[in-house]
């Protein structure tokens, strides 16, 4: 089974217990909500191309103990919710929460916006296939909103069973001794295939997939970056930057720098973060 059809068949279970709300601007043309609608229209919900509306909407439902999930048309889509996400957000947690998950599908070339950290939302990016259910599974779970991106590119991967991790905890893909990557969403294939070209070379580094921000997981990029006192960023929000700093920086080896998401220009800044 590929992702896109996991991810259909997870939200399906939850349609069929009535635990959430689907909402829409075209559900029958995306992979992951296809025939939805015919099967729980009471459940599923056809919306306009408004996306502070559909925030609006998601939060009234949430205001009466409903989780809502949103599936927008893609990144751009992004700025308009976001904020009345924010402002929704600010107001809605502890006692009353916003049970809201956001999904952000990205075609390939699209990158997620560089957004500063919302209060209380948190932004997860799915590496590969089998991350896709494993935060989407733990997004529905949440107790407050959640916007989850979605290479497309990924969807066509198989689904394997692995360990699934909760929302705020961070993926070791690699451990490394000279030099850590840390990377946010599909950036993260792209660093174990370098990590090891470098590693037969004699470079030892390691991989985290970062998974989500806000929260960011500190304890797990403090132990790897404070071995290593290399961190190389790829595809990170620049908000992320005061937070590795700090929980790093007296073991810093290295400035930390940030790589673009292209195979030569990431190899390029670890080899220059290790021979500094």
């Amino acid at each position: 089974m590929n992702a896109a059809a996991a991810t259909k068949d997870l939200l399906r279970q939850a349609l069929q217990q009535g635990s959430i709300h689907l909402l829409s601007e075209s559900p029958e043309l995306s992979a992951l909500t296809e025939g939805l609608l015919c099967d729980f229209p009471e459940r599923v919900h056809l919306v306009p191309a408004a996306d502070a509306a559909i925030v609006g909407l998601a939060t009234g439902l949430a205001m009466a103990q409903q989780r809502v999930v949103i599936e927008l048309a893609g990144p751009d889509a992004l700025w308009g919710a976001a904020q009345q996400l924010g402002q929704e957000a600010a107001q809605l947690h502890g006692e009353f929460n916003a049970a809201i998950t956001i999904l952000v599908p990205m075609a390939p070339g699209e990158r997620a916006p560089d957004l500063s950290p919302i209060d209380n939302v948190t932004f997860a990016h799915a590496s590969n296939g089998p991350e896709v259910v494993d935060l989407l599974n733990a997004a529905m779970n949440a107790s407050h909103p959640v916007v989850l991106f979605i290479p497309r590119a990924v969807l066509l991967e198989s689904v394997s069973d692995r360990t699934a991790l909760p929302l705020g905890k961070a993926r070791v893909l690699r451990t490394g001794d000279h030099a850590t990557v840390l990377a946010w969403g599909r950036a993260a294939t792209l660093a174990e295939v370098v990590a090891d070209e470098l590693n037969d070379s004699g470079m030892s580094v390691g991989v985290i997939d970062l998974r989500t921000i806000n929260p960011l997981d500190t304890e797990t990029v403090a132990e790897h970056v404070n071995h290593t006192g290399r961190p190389v960023l790829v595809n990170c929000p620049a908000a992320v930057l005061p937070d590795i700093v700090q929980c790093a920086f007296l073991r810093f080896e290295s400035p930390p720098v940030s790589a673009k998401a292209e195979r030569n220009a990431l190899k390029q800044a670890i080899q220059e973060s290790i021979y500094y």
